[in-house]
């Protein structure tokens, strides 16, 4: 569960610990996680060292009218209900993602 921190203005900021971590290539063909995500996890951390489209499902494929993760940016995202995998397909170039289980 997220515990909450006061930053130097004494306003409050969820802090959130960080479980286990998956890396996926990104190109141009869609590839997901090997594992899906903890039955219990409510939140993930995406992240990418390139733009690329994301989607999560039991089985899923990621096409290029999916959101966008851009490079370098981390994006805390709810896990949908039922949990599950996470695709990622690249917009222009190849990279790495890394899905981010947060505790």
């Amino acid at each position: 569960m997220a515990q909450l921190y006061r930053d130097k203005n004494g306003h409050t900021a969820p802090f959130f610990k960080e479980g286990t971590s998956q890396n996926v290539s990104v190109a141009s063909t869609s590839a997901a996680t090997t594992n899906a995500v903890g039955a219990a996890t409510k939140l993930v951390r995406l992240s990418s060292t390139t733009n690329c489209y994301y989607r999560f499902g039991s089985a899923p494929t990621a096409v290029n009218t999916d959101p966008v993760l851009p490079a370098a940016v981390d994006r805390i995202i709810e896990v949908p209900a039922g949990g599950g995998k996470v695709a990622f397909l690249r917009v222009s170039a190849d990279g790495t993602a890394s899905v981010t289980e947060l505790v």
